[in-house]
This record gives structure tokens, C-alpha cells and sequence, in this order.
């Protein structure tokens, strides 16, 4: 991703709580903050993702390999702390290099309050500039939040693929992928954020 494709950064926007947070790609200087972030998600949560985030090796490997090229993480951020986070994952070459994959997880104290939509947003946008045709999302079945949160924003199941991962104690899980057009996406994503937005009562699955 060149310099010029990730100009306007920090973001400012607003969630259901009426209050705003920052939106902003991750750099060098975050390593000990987004180390926090993912040590202070419940452990539910943390099961279905790919890395055992706990180990600070494994920030460490981010923020060394950080290429906006390939993955692109986007951090929100409130009151210096980092309350979610999303990357835009990249095939540079190949038949998949119009497919780009995408990841988000929230706090679950900032769960509900549109901030996982916002997060998707930006994403989409940054997908719709980059040139990509098609999102996907890999997903363990049972996280059914995380589901739920990509069906809310267009997306549709395309395979399940049985018993395909382990998860982080070992166990055997169905791997969800789910997949959306980029445009028909971005075209939704305006309407979507006024709708969270305007919906600041109710509980919103989609973070």
C-alpha cells in the first residue's frame, strides 16, 4: 500500500455512545499497546484466533515484518488506548491477488457499540482503493459473534470446511469462510454506519 493510499490518517469517528475514537493504521510505536489489547481479551475470545497473541514474540514478528504492501493494520484507539483491531490482509501475485482477506477484533468492553462496523469501513475503503474485487473472512464456526457481525455486513457463507483448524488448545474446529463483493459491499457501508448509529440503544452484535 503506497504512502499516498494511506494519507488522511488518524481518523476521527463516531460510535453508538455518542463518543469518538481514532482510527489509525499501526505503526513501530504501538507494539506495547496492541500487546495489551489482545493479553486483555477474555480467553473465549482469544481461542478462535490464528496466534496466541499473549506472547510478546508474536507482536514482535508484527511490528518487525510491518509492510503496508502486504497487510495493512488498522488500530482504533480511546483515550491512548488501543480497543480494537483490523488488517487488511494482500495477494500481491497469483490468481488471488484480487482477493484480499480481512480480520477484526474488539474489546469486549467496546463490543456493541459499532466500532467493529467502523472498523470493517475502513477496511472496505482501503480494500475499494487497492483495486480488490472480493473480501474474505476466515472464521471458526463456533465464534458465532464474529459470524453474525460479517453476515450484518453483507457477507455470505461460502464453504465450511470440516474440522479444518485447531484451535489454541488443541482441539479440532470447522473453518467458516465467508465472502463479499467489494463494491456491492462499499455501496452498503454508509447506509450501515447510520443505521448502527442511529440504533445507539440497541445491543449491535457487529462490535
Amino acid at each position: 500500500m503506497s504512502i499516498v493510499q494511506l494519507r488522511g490518517y488518524p481518523k476521527t469517528v463516531r460510535i453508538k455512545d455518542g463518543s469518538e475514537i481514532t482510527l489509525r493504521p499501526m505503526t513501530a510505536g504501538d507494539r506495547d499497546g496492541v500487546l495489551a489489547f489482545f493479553r486483555a481479551l477474555p480467553e473465549d475470545d482469544r481461542m478462535f484466533l490464528k496466534h496466541d497473541v499473549t506472547h510478546p514474540e508474536v507482536v514482535d514478528r508484527w511490528v518487525a515484518g510491518l509492510d503496508y504492501e502486504q497487510v495493512v493494520p488498522i488500530l482504533a484507539i480511546r483515550d491512548d488506548r488501543v480497543i480494537a483491531d483490523g488488517t487488511l490482509h494482500l495477494n500481491l501475485h497469483g490468481w488471488t491477488r484480487h482477493i484480499g482477506d480481512i480480520r477484526i477484533v474488539v474489546a469486549r468492553d467496546h463490543q456493541g457499540l459499532g466500532v467493529g462496523t467502523q472498523m470493517a469501513r475502513e477496511l472496505v475503503g482501503l480494500a475499494q482503493q487497492r483495486g480488490l474485487e472480493k473480501l474474505q473472512a476466515e472464521v471458526v464456526e463456533d465464534a458465532m459473534g464474529a459470524i453474525v457481525m460479517f453476515q450484518k455486513l453483507g457477507f455470505r457463507i461460502e464453504v465450511v470446511r470440516r474440522q479444518h483448524v485447531l484451535d489454541l488448545k488443541g482441539q479440532h474446529r470447522n473453518l467458516v469462510i465467508l465472502v463479499n463483493n467489494v463494491e456491492e459491499l462499499w455501496g452498503k457501508m454508509e447506509d450501515l454506519i447510520q443505521d448502527t448509529l442511529a440504533g445507539g440503544h440497541r445491543r449491535d452484535v457487529a462490535g
